[in-house]
């Protein structure tokens, strides 16, 4: 039972090893968004690993869509390195398109209103796996509120 109990705190910490703050992997993540059919420019993209916590928090990556929707994600290291990609394992996905500007009194001014539903804006419903080789055809094909 001895025996059983440490191999399996030994796989444990061999699990976590691949995750720790010092040995977070990162992976290429590419992909394209769509709302209704078309390419939504402007729009943000995060991802959170919540299965791994950096200095008391989720890492997170980020992207924000061009003119055909397309994004590339960026992460922070713990080292505040930027660096392509996302820390390879499972994310919650947030995706906003709402959109804001400032006006000559240095107001925020709504210039697109968020056309995407709470569970999306809010990471429930939208879920992506990162694996260590990276992607590059990921495709949210979303439907307006």
């Amino acid at each position: 039972m001895q025996r059983l109990s440490t191999l399996i705190i030994g796989l444990g910490l061999l699990v976590l090893s691949g995750c720790s703050n010092n040995e977070l992997r990162y992976a290429p993540v590419e992909g394209v968004l769509t709302v209704d059919n078309k390419p939504i420019a402007k729009a943000q993209i995060v991802l959170s690993c919540d299965s791994v916590e950096v200095e008391g928090a989720a890492p997170t990556s980020r992207g924000v869509t061009d003119q055909s929707g397309h994004f590339s994600l960026v992460s922070i290291t713990p080292n505040k390195q930027v660096i392509d990609g996302a820390v390879v394992g499972e994310h919650r996905v947030t995706v906003i398109t709402k959109l804001e500007d400032m006006n000559s009194q240095n107001q925020p001014v709504v210039v697109r209103k968020e056309m995407l539903g709470s569970e999306y804006t809010n990471g429930q419903k939208l879920t992506l796996s990162v694996p260590a080789s990276g992607t590059t055809d990921v495709r949210f094909d979303l439907k307006s509120k």
